[in-house]
């Protein structure tokens, strides 16, 4: 079996996705997008057991759209006052939407042979440099 996830599973009445999240983008576009990315990352995963296979798309694809709207939350104001009104946002909001994806990210690992790249640490402390100097790095 291979993913036969279509948009209209991950949006409402079936899906969790709304357009109302992406209101700078085509949410038919955007869930394309995903979706091939999806497909594509599941069938490259020979771990993923055939029926999984979806569920980890959709996974996948919700990682994504999450990760989009807390990003736009981070970039946007607190605050926005246009004449009588105001609109603002709290970081509740954009904190709700990184744990989703983070929950979906973990999921779909979960079901995956692949792991999650692991950071590499930063290096602070005292280098040796030409003539013996010491700098330190940050």
């Amino acid at each position: 079996m291979s993913v036969t996830l279509v948009a209209d599973n991950l949006t409402q009445p079936q899906g969790e996705l709304d357009a109302s999240l992406f209101p700078d983008g085509n949410l038919t576009d955007l869930l394309a997008g995903w979706l091939q990315d999806a497909k594509d990352r599941v069938d490259a995963n020979t771990g993923i057991a055939t029926a999984d296979q979806n569920e980890a798309a959709a996974a996948w694809v919700y990682y994504r759209a999450y990760t989009q709207v807390a990003q736009r939350f981070a970039n946007e104001a607190n605050s926005i006052t246009v004449g009588p009104r105001t609109e603002s946002y709290n970081a509740d909001q954009r904190k709700y939407f990184a744990d989703q994806a983070q929950r979906w990210l973990d999921w779909f690992y979960a079901q995956s042979t692949l792991t999650p790249a692991v950071p590499v640490p930063a290096f602070f402390g005292t280098i040796k440099g030409p003539s013996n100097c010491y700098r330190s790095v940050y």
